[in-house]
């Protein structure tokens, strides 16, 4: 079994296998299945995320995922003492000017920036 999700966040209409998604909207896909996708003249992105369940317990608490809530327990405790290895910036808030646009930087340098609407 695979657990596919699609989420259409940027162009103007995107076809799914006959059916319309408006943007920012998402579909759950069977994940043993093709899919078409059909897009309208604009550009359109979307993100997709696939995976096999992992067939394990799963306890989660904030950003803590681990499989007990013992482990979480432990996880935070460790993030108290150590901020799992500490945080490089002066500040323990990393804020950006409201007026910056959103952005993604990536691995190899290259940054994006789209305007904030």
């Amino acid at each position: 079994e695979i657990n596919r999700t699609l989420y259409f966040f940027e162009g103007t209409e995107l076809r799914l296998g006959g059916d319309a998604l408006d943007v920012l909207q998402g579909a759950n896909l069977e994940g043993d299945r093709s899919w078409v996708l059909q897009n309208t003249s604009q550009p359109a992105r979307v993100l997709i995320l696939e995976g096999r369940p992992i067939a394990e317990p799963v306890a989660k608490y904030g950003p803590f995922v681990m499989n007990t809530e013992q482990e979480i327990r432990e996880a935070m405790r460790d993030y108290g003492k150590t901020q799992f290895g500490g945080w490089p910036w002066p500040k323990a808030e990393l804020v950006h000017e409201r007026s910056k646009n959103r952005f993604a930087l990536y691995p190899d340098g290259k940054m994006e920036e789209r305007e904030l609407n």
